[in-house]
């Protein structure tokens, strides 16, 4: 059985933790982030990327955190009712 809280806490602190390291990346190497991302995404994403507000960052923190959490809650609590 998987625990539905500890699978969505863990994947909340890693993608809080990512996104907080991601937004320092942008805030310190403006130009070298947005040429590491669009490498990534195999995207320019120059022309998308605008400045980073205190309200944008916590914003973004927070809806990531919560989104992924409640995602992999819902993915442990599916894997435990198809496992019985």
């Amino acid at each position: 059985m998987v625990k539905p809280h500890a699978l969505g806490l863990g994947g909340a602190i890693v993608t809080g933790v990512a996104a907080i390291l991601c937004s320092a990346a942008y805030a310190l190497f403006p130009n070298g982030a947005v040429e590491f991302f669009s490498f990534v995404t195999h995207k320019n994403i120059a022309a998308i990327v605008g400045e980073i507000t205190w309200a944008k960052f916590f914003g973004g923190v927070v809806f990531w955190v919560v989104a992924v959490y409640v995602a992999l809650f819902l993915i442990g609590w599916l894997h435990n009712k198809l496992a019985e």
